[in-house]
């Protein structure tokens, strides 16, 4: 996950050399978390969120995108805010006032809930519109960007686990999925195969299509009437 929002990076600034400059490490550093070599931790992932001015937990998300952090300090009754890694100053005696000592912050994260669904339900075709705290007790909160209709759902099985790095979605990961959007060559669907539900990578060759997992074990299903398109997988990670 980390490791493919880096590449997304790095088709934006162009060269690894531009990119690390703006990271402030060196090229070769650059290349050694795109190939793998040195894992992106969560250190490592945070500190370049801030260098690079974007949302807090950006490089844990599938497309790209994190929660709506706002950190506010309460100060002789005024208050400085930062949105989306941006900062507002405040005035305060008559100066501008922007670093906040890290034990005087407030975080706030803005999220709203979102069900996670059973394979059953969604191939019942029950609505996440239908659902809420009186029938349905399994939620999870996430940024409020999050598409209203979206749901959850747990990756049942190791078939999206990439053995090699990269894009990965192990057995137990969470997923949102936007039933709204229509899955392009290379997103992460789901599928309703007859009665069973996948979660498969769409390739497309001219008139074919297949559903390609990301773990080699697993081989590619080529899409047939059995098959119907459900949604897009917008977001992937570990509950917390």
């Amino acid at each position: 996950m980390r490791q493919q929002n880096l590449r997304k990076l790095l088709i934006e600034y162009e060269t690894q050399e531009v990119l690390a400059d703006k990271i402030g490490v060196s090229p070769g550093y650059v290349s050694q978390l795109l190939n793998g070599t040195r894992p992106i931790t969560e250190k490592t992932a945070r500190k370049f969120e801030k260098r690079l001015n974007l949302p807090e937990f950006w490089f844990d998300r599938l497309d790209g995108s994190g929660p709506l952090v706002t950190i506010e300090q309460k100060v002789e009754g005024s208050t400085m805010e930062i949105k989306d890694g941006k900062s507002s100053y405040l005035t305060v005696a008559g100066r501008d006032q922007h670093n906040i000592p890290e034990k005087n912050r407030i975080i706030n994260i803005d999220t709203r809930k979102v069900p996670i669904m059973e394979a059953q339900q969604i191939l019942a075709g029950q609505s996440p519109s239908e659902l809420n705290d009186d029938n349905h007790h399994n939620w999870i909160e996430r940024a409020p960007s999050v598409p209203l209709n979206s749901y959850a759902f747990i990756m049942p099985n190791n078939s999206m686990t990439n053995p090699s790095g990269g894009r990965s979605i192990p057995a137990g990961y969470q997923i949102i999925i936007d039933p709204n959007q229509k899955p392009e060559q290379g997103d992460i669907a789901i599928i309703r195969y007859g009665e069973t539900i996948l979660i498969k990578q769409l390739e497309v060759d001219g008139p074919n299509k297949n559903l390609v997992a990301l773990n080699p074990q697993y081989p590619p299903i080529a899409m047939t009437d059995d098959c119907t398109v459900l949604g897009k997988v917008i977001w992937a990670g570990l509950p917390f």
